[in-house]
């Protein structure tokens, strides 16, 4: 069983990653740091975003029918970043 544990804790790891990269990415877009229009920018972009928005849009309706509009600020990567830190240490303190 410990090894299966550690595959979905490195797997978690991973898209943990993924989510910080994505939100790094969209904040060095929208601060005119890189250009949205390279080739590799566009090829990362597209890839980060097809495996976190799916995850990362109901938790920002969530937060929005929670808080409302909190004018611009998106804290919903935030958010999933703490899930699935829980969802490691929960792991670990369930089946190991």
């Amino acid at each position: 069983m410990a090894p299966f544990i550690e595959l979905i804790s490195n797997v978690l790891g991973i898209y943990n990653i993924c989510v910080i990269a994505w939100a790094i990415i969209g904040m060095l877009i929208s601060f005119e740091i890189i250009n949205p229009f390279s080739p590799i920018v566009k090829k990362v972009k597209l890839v980060l975003d097809r495996l976190i928005e799916p995850v990362i849009t109901p938790i920002r309706g969530l937060m929005r029918r929670a808080f409302g509009d909190m004018g611009g600020i998106d804290l919903s990567p935030i958010v999933l970043i703490l899930l699935i830190q829980f969802a490691q240490s929960a792991l670990y303190s369930w089946f190991a």
